[in-house]
């Protein structure tokens, strides 16, 4: 394995669980977020996308047809698209680097100064306000 000990697996799939109680607090201490579809459609991105952003983590994504699905609709350099390169290995460096290289890492974070994230979670109806309030607030892009 490439990643070795560097990789905690939460979920079904995963040998740890997150209880959602402190889930957010959990994971909130990792640099990275790998968010994978469960099925990759062209335009479909899983709100799991969304919560590494609220976490102010790097989402690792494989979905969507392309990294340009992402592209369309997040902050600029924002996320890592596991089709954006060549092997396994290729990517694990990459996260190694960004792991070590502070400065690089934070890049991926710039979009935070001019954006901001909202969770509807868990007021459904909250959503609605923050868009009109975007959408009014000039001082920043919606």
């Amino acid at each position: 394995s490439y990643l070795g000990q560097d990789l905690d697996l939460y979920g079904k799939c995963g040998g740890k669980r997150c209880p959602e109680t402190i889930c957010y607090d959990t994971l909130s201490n990792y640099k990275f977020f790998f968010t994978f579809e469960n099925s990759n459609c062209k335009d479909y991105i899983t709100e799991k996308f969304w919560s590494a952003f609220l976490r102010r983590q790097v989402p690792v994504v494989f979905g969507g047809s392309s990294s340009q699905d992402y592209a369309k609709i997040a902050p600029p350099h924002s996320c890592i698209h596991v089709k954006d390169f060549k092997d396994v290995k290729s990517l694990v460096d990459y996260l190694r680097y960004l792991d070590q290289n502070e400065t690089a890492y934070n890049e991926y974070l710039d979009w935070t100064v001019d954006h901001d994230v909202y969770s509807e979670v868990p007021a459904r109806r909250k959503w609605w306000c923050n868009l009109c309030e975007a959408l009014h607030n000039r001082s920043k892009p919606a």
